[in-house]
């Protein structure tokens, strides 16, 4: 038995825990649809909209609007109950594979009473003012951007039960990329903390402005979190995909200031500390020793984008506070997004 088992508090840690070990030693993705049937899909507001999507489609024309990445995801949970007519989007380019385009502009002038299904949580407000405009009925409109998004980014970070706010939280959001996540920080808090948004693209900090009030509680870090202050290149996306690249220097790569967390924090109190760095983690984590180990912060760490961080990430923890209880949940139909939580 590896020694880290002992320190999961949960047996859906223990369960995550396991499959994620072996499809980190097999490469069969069984594990990952194990997990994620055993994580995402019981969960009960999923399965109470798969429900009413089954109920709806079997009563009318079923159509996707937005063939983007949740689209995508939205097609293949529900394609085995749904018949599925076409997808359209205004993007013309956009589509997804198994399912018939069609160009946003030419279905609409031929629609006739289909249930249409907006696949996006961020564009909806705007895609339901769209598809209104051209005359389609309210109750022909579904919400499935809002489903995915419940059990997926909304419960990342802030869902388990043993995380509980103290009085002042002080956040660091390694990662930031739109803001989003320190948004959800700020009403897990009810507004009693502040965040720290560390985000090196320069695209991802307009996108925290647009998203968090001028008056929020937060300040834009334009760093990366590293194990030493430096310089390291970065492939600039302007998405979540942006991510430093050492020793595998693409040409499209930036250099970008590093920062250690603990140079950073200084004198400052950190209590809790969030890591999705697209690879980056064990070094964060490095130069985040002084950190975690004296003043014993709660930790979400993302710990799925190298095969090797499921063993070494918790290691490193360990090593710094022994005493922390670990929890493991995941957060996505596929095999990212299984976040490592730290609870002193």
């Amino acid at each position: 038995m590896n020694p880290i088992d002992k320190y999961l508090c949960d047996e859906e840690s223990k369960f995550i825990y396991e499959n994620r070990v072996k499809y980190t030693q097999t490469g069969d993705r069984r594990f990952i649809e194990e997990m994620v049937d055993r994580t995402v899909r019981s969960r009960q507001e999923w399965r109470t909209f798969c429900q009413s999507l089954q109920r709806k489609a079997s009563a009318h024309e079923t159509v996707m609007f937005g063939a983007g990445i949740w689209g995508g995801v939205l097609y293949e949970e529900t394609r085995s109950f749904v018949p599925w007519k076409c997808v359209t989007d205004s993007d013309p380019h956009r589509k997804i594979r198994g399912l018939e385009s069609i160009c946003f502009d030419d279905f609409i002038r031929t629609y006739t009473n289909q249930t249409i299904v907006i696949s996006s949580y961020k564009n909806y407000p705007e895609m339901r003012e769209q598809l209104l405009k051209h005359g389609v009925p309210e109750e022909n409109i579904v919400n499935a951007g809002e489903a995915v998004y419940r059990v997926t980014e909304y419960a990342v970070y802030f869902d388990l039960p043993a995380l509980v706010p103290q009085q002042h939280e002080v956040f660091a959001d390694a990662g930031a990329f739109d803001g989003l996540t320190t948004k959800r920080f700020l009403e897990w808090c009810r507004g009693g903390g502040f965040s720290y948004c560390f985000e090196p693209d320069p695209a991802n900090r307009e996108r925290i402005r647009r998203n968090l009030p001028a008056q929020a509680a937060y300040e834009i870090v334009p760093c990366a979190l590293w194990s030493e202050r430096g310089f390291v290149p970065m492939e600039m996306k302007g998405s979540f995909a942006s991510a430093i690249r050492v020793g595998t220097e693409q040409e499209t790569a930036q250099r970008v200031e590093t920062v250690t967390l603990d140079e950073f924090a200084g004198g400052k109190e950190v209590t809790f500390i969030k890591m999705d760095i697209e690879g980056a983690e064990a070094a964060a984590l490095r130069g985040a020793k002084d950190t975690i180990g004296n003043g014993h912060p709660k930790l979400a760490v993302s710990i799925y984008h190298k095969p090797e961080d499921i063993y070494q990430l918790p290691e490193i923890i360990l090593s710094y506070y022994p005493h922390y209880k670990l929890y493991l949940r995941h957060y996505s139909f596929s095999h990212y997004d299984t976040v490592l939580y730290a609870i002193p």
